[in-house]
């Protein structure tokens, strides 16, 4: 019996672009590895990504989205960032919401899996 019965984890951005957005080199490798042994665990889980428009923009959210389905990933949310709590006072004033785009994200990346959904900043 496993450990735990659900687990989430947040995909920052594109694996090949983790350490421009999580200021860790080589930081993309690990979290693929993550979310293959997430998926081979069995365990139900869901990915999520939190979007903040000046480190990772709308445009790349199909992309991102296509490499998570490709990979086996079933159940997918993406977040708008919200400021609360925000340690950078720079991102928490630059970013306004909502701004998450819902034609792109129903017609390119809803379809990808059996559940979806976007989490509003309110």
């Amino acid at each position: 019996m496993p450990a735990v019965d659900w687990v989430a984890m947040d995909i920052k951005a594109p694996f090949a672009d983790y350490a421009a957005t999580t200021g860790a080199a080589d930081s993309g490798a690990p979290a693929l590895e993550s979310v293959r042994l997430i998926l081979a665990s069995g365990v139900a889980y869901e990915f999520r990504t939190t979007v903040h428009p000046d480190l990772l923009a709308e445009a790349a959210l199909p992309a991102l989205a296509g490499s998570l389905a490709q990979l086996g990933v079933r159940h997918y949310a993406l977040q708008e960032f919200r400021p609360q709590g925000c340690a950078s006072r720079e991102l928490a004033a630059s970013c306004t919401a909502p701004f998450l785009e819902n034609a792109t994200l129903s017609g390119a990346i809803a379809p990808l899996f059996d559940s979806f959904c976007v989490r509003r900043a309110e």
